[in-house]
């Protein structure tokens, strides 16, 4: 109670501020013991937060020029993080279920991030640095797990997770990198490094107990990897530039290991 008399009474010190500055902050909570602290400092940056049920926590601190930012959290004990520091990037979260968690940070100009998460304990972060950076994270399930981390410029990152214990990884270092996971069942395991320039990524983990990982250090490299089955696993290394490599298992208990140079 204190908590939030003290964050209603910092509201209240900052609205001729943030009138003056022309920001845009909307809170609705229904519920019990929700919480939601809303920092803004600059120009028309927007803020919108919708919690329905009870103990959920938002904190969004936006700095910069035409940022915007939507939390929607409808369930029990769910929290979400947002940071946006630079100019003209969107960030999106919603979450309904209990006791999920989302981090969002924005650092630099035009990025964009959506996160939305469905179901119980599940966990995605999106760390964006640089310029112009996309990422879409969707969840449906229990104690899924996804983090983004997109730092140069330009970088393109879709994962999307259905079933439980999945666990997606991906960074991007460099320019204009694309990645795509997909994961349907349980206990998958993705991971995915880009270094360099122009690389391109797609995982699809259809089934148990998959094992996937990629790491691509140059420039113009593509994979394509698609495990359809349980427990199959696959390892591709590319160093260097155009390499391609295509990687399919179908069944069970399959094991590839690709290691492409120049």
């Amino acid at each position: 109670m204190k908590r939030i008399m003290l964050i209603a009474a910092a509201a209240c010190c900052a609205a001729n501020l943030s009138f003056a500055q022309n920001n845009k902050n909307e809170v609705m909570q229904l519920g019990d013991d929700n919480t939601s602290l809303v920092a803004q400092e600059g120009l028309q940056n927007i803020s919108v937060v919708l919690q329905t049920g009870n103990e959920n926590e938002s904190d969004v601190e936006q700095e910069g020029v035409w940022n915007d930012s939507y939390v929607d959290q409808i369930g029990n004990s769910n929290e979400a993080e947002v940071t946006q520091i630079g100019d003209q990037s969107h960030s999106e979260v919603e979450q309904t279920g209990s006791d999920n968690r989302a981090i969002v940070g924005q650092s630099g100009d035009f990025h964009s991030s959506d996160v939305t998460q469905t179901g119980w304990l599940n966990f995605a972060i999106a760390a964006q640095t640089g310029y112009s950076h996309e990422s879409d994270i969707f969840q449906t399930g229990d104690d899924n797990k996804s983090f983004v981390t997109q730092v140069g410029y330009v970088h393109v990152s879709h994962a999307e997770q259905t079933g439980n214990a999945n666990n997606s990884g991906v960074g991007q270092y460099g320019d204009e990198h694309f990645s795509h996971v997909l994961q349907e069942g349980d206990w998958n395991y993705s991971g995915v490094i880009q270094v360099g320039n122009d690389n391109w990524s797609t995982v699809d983990q259809l089934g148990n107990g998959n094992y996937n990982y990629v790491e691509q250090d140059g420039d113009h490299n593509i994979s394509q990897v698609d495990q359809i089955g349980d427990a199959n696993f696959s390892f591709t290394e590319q160093l260097g530039n155009a390499h391609t490599n295509t990687t399919t298992q179908i069944g069970t208990f399959n094991v590839s290991n690709v290691q492409q140079t120049n």
